[in-house]
């Protein structure tokens, strides 16, 4: 018992913490990354009720009875008072025991140990401004989309400016977050409208083309809260308002809306008002403040004409983004 606490646990304690003494430009901060690349739980879980088992010599006689190595358990291995069973249960209720903890773990703890959680506090060093700080959007590729969006990526910065991204594992390359309050800046897309095919009106506007939003707040890659859906909202604490925006809003997207109405095509960053072509704070951009530090899937679809007639004509989704909030 003594060796299998030894070799599961004392490798780990003793490695690390020695190599981030030996080698002082290693970032200290994604010490707890390689506790979870390198962790000897899973392997403790196993060996325990293994190393358990071996201690017995009836249960060991019992075994190679079993696969055929001896034809008899020796007299003075098997238990004069019949609780060789009791044993076995008892070993497989410690493995049980052990695996439900390492369960427990990653349920509590997802933030820092899941590899569906990118891990804030540690991050990449160095957050590499327009490699490791990228958020990507997709087209939702929905049948009859006359909207269609490519190459959205946005990248995340902090509230001084400083590129931020974040991991999921020690062996994933980093991706960026949003923070808040924090920046963001939008790099590169590109928006495409069929005028041919729009109707009622054949133009977009405001107050007749609206964002409807679906936030959903994940945990482990399982739906754990939805905020919003389809535009309505579905938790109290987020407010009647906050899961539609204007799509041609007079602030943020009516240079968008232009270009498409007078071109078909609109480029980001270009078409973009001023102040957004460059980094901007997220308190002003159309990020819904009220959800909360964790992992979420995005998904804005483009609804034509009226907020309560269902016409959605393009849809650009993200379905694993991951926002924290700085107290």
């Amino acid at each position: 018992m003594t060796i299998t606490h030894f070799c599961c646990f004392m490798p780990t304690l003793i490695a690390f913490p020695l190599y981030f003494a030996i080698n002082p430009s290693a970032d200290p901060r994604q010490y707890f990354i390689f506790l979870e690349a390198a962790s000897t739980m899973i392997l403790y879980a196993i060996l325990l009720p293994l190393v358990l088992f071996w201690q017995h010599k009836s249960l060991r006689d019992n075994l190679w009875k079993s696969i055929g190595v001896f034809d008899r358990v020796e007299p003075g291995g098997a238990r004069a008072d019949g609780r060789t069973i009791e044993q076995v249960v008892e070993i497989v209720m410690h493995a049980v025991s052990f695996l439900s903890l390492l369960l427990l773990l990653q349920l509590l703890n997802g933030d820092r140990i899941g590899v569906s959680n990118c891990v804030y506090d540690t991050g990449a060093a160095p957050c590499v401004d327009g490699r490791d700080n990228v958020i990507v959007f997709q087209d939702c590729n929905q049948p009859g989309s006359i909207l269609q969006f490519s190459d959205i990526e946005i990248l995340t910065y902090d509230a001084k400016g400083d590129p931020i991204c974040c991991t999921t594992s020690y062996f994933l390359p980093p991706r960026g977050f949003v923070e808040l309050p924090g920046q963001l800046k939008v790099r590169s897309g590109t928006i495409t409208l069929d005028n041919t095919t729009l109707t009622n009106p054949n133009y977009l506007g405001l107050y007749r083309d609206y964002i409807l939003i679906t936030a959903a707040k994940l945990k482990n890659d399982i739906l754990q809260t939805q905020y919003c859906l389809d535009g309505m909202t579905q938790y109290p604490l987020v407010a009647n308002g906050t899961c539609y925006q204007h799509f041609c809003d007079e602030v943020y997207t009516a240079s968008i809306c232009d270009a498409l109405n007078k071109n078909g095509v609109a480029n980001l960053p270009e078409d973009l008002p001023p102040a957004f072509r460059d980094k901007f704070d997220t308190s002003e951009g159309i990020i819904v403040d009220s959800l909360f530090k964790g992992q979420y899937s995005l998904q804005f679809q483009i609804n034509h004409a009226h907020i309560n007639k269902k016409y959605v004509i393009g849809c650009i989704e993200d379905t694993n983004v991951f926002v924290n909030i700085d107290n």
